[in-house]
This record gives structure tokens, C-alpha cells and sequence, in this order.
């Protein structure tokens, strides 16, 4: 077997293109990584976890939150030149306002979970319709005050996505098959197992510019919120009366900056899904004599790392600068 477990990447990667799963799974080359650029998203997603694993351990969130903030500027920011940091933005400041505002927007909803049971875990459960365990990693599972539990995914994205983008997921239906059979090694018996999409936008509302006479605000479209420009308002000692067609569309069509999801998935798309996750499995963890590849413009350009070597070693060309270069051969699979 080329790997002992399947997680939801091999799975999709097995699915996509058999000479991506090779370069990746088999051969094992790993982009090599010569310095690690603060992203905003993986940013807010880090102080998330902080912020419900103090919770979990009973401490204080604000505080963990803060220590967690700190060690990312010592890591990630404060060894940066000035010109990287001009030209990133500010993304410290940008994730510490956007966690201040799900903390808040979530303080009394997530008392309805009475028991964090776990966060930032990757799991290897076994499953008796499998050869090999399946492998998830969850951002946060919780059971909530009517006995449910959740498997809570953070997403932090430019936009939300719509109802559609759901319901094709199939990381949710995994992620579920795999806490239920969990429960059940330890004995646990829910009401159910559901997902969360957790979606956080990454970014917070923009503010309203004061027109250059002073006596008032631009009403030149931006992305923001109601609360937001009707606070820039207050702030300036305008009438909101004068804004009123403005915040009334701002109530009626502002994009929402934090929205979550329960969606409990049917037996049906379970048991479909883990049909799927068996056929892909056992086509896919043993050793093949030939690895075809899959060619397509827009996935091969914008998903896959190995395109270079991939092209070289198409056309007969070879591969060795392009591996020393760019990969390093990675000791464990996922």
C-alpha cells in the first residue's frame, strides 16, 4: 500500500489526476518551502483554534488568543523586511479585528455548546468497510445543549459560498462518517452527527470616507455593513436621517461577514459517499505500474504544484534541476 490512511486530499487527489497522486503519494515530493508568508486566512483560522482550545482546557480565550496573536508576529511578521509588509498589508491588525468580531458575534450562540470535545485534531479512524483507516482533520467538534454533535469547519473566504457549493462538498459527509465511527469506538451515543460550515469573510467592513468638505460621508459603494457605516455616522455627529437610503439598502443587501451553517446530512448521502471513499480507496492505495495523467488547462495551471516537472518529464526532458530545485522527498505520507 502506498499510504496508511486516506484523507480527504488523497481521496481528492486519486480522483483528479493518477500522476498527481504519484508525484505526491508514491514518489512523495513535497514543494520545498523557503519562507512561509503570513496568509490572513490561516492567520484567523490559528487564533479560531486558540480560542476554543482554552476553552476546551478551561482557561481564558482572550488571553490565549493574545498569546497565540503574539507568537504569530515573533514567527511570521516581526522578521519581515518593511517592503514585504507594505505590500502584504496589514494582515495582523486585519485577523485580530476579524477574530474580535467572531468572538463577539458568537459569544451567545456558542454557549449552546456545552462540551468541546475536540479541536485541531487529525484523526486516523478505522473503518470496518475500509482497507486502511480513513484520515480527518477537524477544526472543532462539539455536542450541543440537545445532544447533538458537530463537526465545525472553519472556512475563511473572499465570499460565501452559496447553498450549491454544500451540497457538492464531500469533505463534510467524510468528516461525519468518520466522527459517528469514532463515537461509536468509544461509546458514545449522540442524538445525531451533523457539520457546521463555519464561513468567515476575510476581511472586515470598510468604513465610509469623509467627504473632503467635512460635511459628510461618501456614499460611493464599498464593502461594508449596516452597524458599520451607521456607527461612521455617529462618529462624525451626522443624522443618519440623511443616510437613510443608503443604511436601509445596507439592512436589505449587505454581504454577510459571518455565517454558519448546520447541515445534517442523510443516511443516503452517507452511505453514497462512503460508497465512494471504498471504490476510490481500492483503486488507488496500491502500487501501479503506469500513473496516467490527467491534462487539463485550468486545473493543471491553477491546482497543481507539480506542473513544471510534470510538462519536463512529458516531453522526455530531464527532471533532476527542476526536483533539486523545487521539491524535497517527504518521509511519511499524510
Amino acid at each position: 500500500m502506498i499510504v496508511s490512511s486516506v484523507s480527504t486530499t488523497f481521496l481528492d487527489t486519486a480522483q483528479r489526476c493518477e500522476k498527481k497522486l504519484e508525484y505526491r503519494y508514491v514518489k512523495r515530493y513535497e514543494r520545498r518551502v523557503t519562507g512561509v508568508k503570513p496568509e490572513r486566512g490561516t492567520w484567523v483560522h490559528e487564533l479560531l483554534a486558540a480560542h476554543y482550545q482554552a476553552i476546551q482546557d478551561g482557561k481564558d480565550p482572550t488571553k490565549a488568543v493574545e498569546e497565540a496573536h503574539s507568537q504569530r508576529l515573533e514567527e511570521r511578521w516581526d522578521n519581515l523586511f518593511d517592503e514585504e509588509k507594505e505590500a502584504l498589508g496589514d494582515i495582523p491588525g486585519q485577523a485580530w479585528a476579524i477574530y474580535e468580531r467572531y468572538a463577539e458575534r458568537y459569544r451567545e450562540a456558542d454557549k449552546r455548546w456545552v462540551r468541546i470535545l475536540l479541536v485541531e485534531k487529525y484523526l486516523k479512524i478505522p473503518m470496518p468497510q475500509l482497507p486502511v483507516p480513513l484520515g480527518i482533520k477537524c477544526d472543532l467538534v462539539v455536542l450541543d445543549d440537545l445532544g447533538f454533535v458537530w463537526v465545525v469547519d472553519h472556512k475563511v473566504v473572499s465570499t460565501i459560498p452559496d447553498e450549491e457549493n454544500r451540497m457538492l462538498d464531500t469533505q463534510g459527509p467524510r468528516y461525519i462518517l468518520g466522527i459517528q465511527q469514532l463515537m461509536r469506538i468509544k461509546g458514545i451515543k449522540p442524538k445525531g452527527v451533523g457539520m457546521i460550515y463555519d464561513y468567515v469573510r476575510d476581511r472586515v467592513p470598510a468604513k465610509p470616507q469623509l467627504l473632503k468638505n467635512g460635511k459628510g460621508l461618501s456614499k460611493a459603494q464599498i464593502d461594508t455593513d449596516y452597524d458599520t457605516y451607521l456607527a461612521t455616522i455617529l462618529e462624525h455627529g451626522f443624522d443618519p436621517a440623511d443616510y437613510e437610503d443608503k443604511l436601509n439598502d445596507l439592512s436589505l443587501n449587505a454581504r454577510p461577514y459571518f455565517e454558519r451553517w448546520q447541515v445534517p446530512k442523510s443516511d443516503e448521502r452517507l452511505r453514497q459517499e462512503l460508497k465512494n471513499i471504498r471504490a476510490i480507496t481500492e483503486r488507488s492505495i496500491y502500487p501501479k505500474e503506469y500513473y496516467a495523467r490527467s491534462l487539463d488547462r485550468f486545473s493543471c495551471s491553477w491546482d497543481c504544484e507539480y506542473k513544471n516537472l510534470c510538462l519536463i518529464e512529458l516531453e522526455g526532458g530531464d527532471p533532476s534541476l527542476e526536483l533539486k530545485a523545487n521539491f524535497v522527498v517527504r518521509k511519511e505520507d499524510e
